[in-house]
């Protein structure tokens, strides 16, 4: 079994935010996948679980697009969990000839993987779009 993830869409013109809570099952991993979005990534906030259901050290979270492609930009790679914060991402792609930054443009399902999260631990991912 691969952990529970459930998530809740919201809209709030011009924002819409995407909701995604998981519990890790006996590997410590959860996996899952959102209903349909499209929009550009603008802000992706990840919670710990309360004290009891923690994750443990350098757990990692994986969002992935319809194409595979890791839209937290592998911000959120060897996560360091502490009850006390949430860490604030704000996900960009970098245009290699200009060197602009920009959110990340999504359009279709997105994947949750976490790893190594320790049995039964919990967390969110808050994803803000515009």
């Amino acid at each position: 079994m691969a952990g529970t993830v459930t998530s809740d869409y919201y809209t709030i013109e011009p924002l819409r935010k995407v909701h995604i809570s998981w519990t890790a099952n006996a590997s410590g991993a959860a996996t899952g996948t959102t209903v349909a979005v499209n929009g550009l990534i603008t802000r992706a906030i990840i919670k710990h679980g309360a004290s009891s259901s923690a994750p443990s050290a350098s757990y990692t979270i994986q969002l992935t697009d319809v194409d595979g492609q890791d839209v937290l930009r592998r911000a959120s790679s060897g996560v360091v969990a502490s009850v006390s914060n949430a860490i604030d991402y704000c996900p960009t792609i970098v245009d290699q000839s200009s060197a602009a930054v920009g959110p990340v443009a999504v359009d279709g399902k997105l994947s949750l993987a976490v790893a190594s999260a320790g049995n039964a631990n919990t967390g969110e991912l808050i994803v803000y779009l515009t």
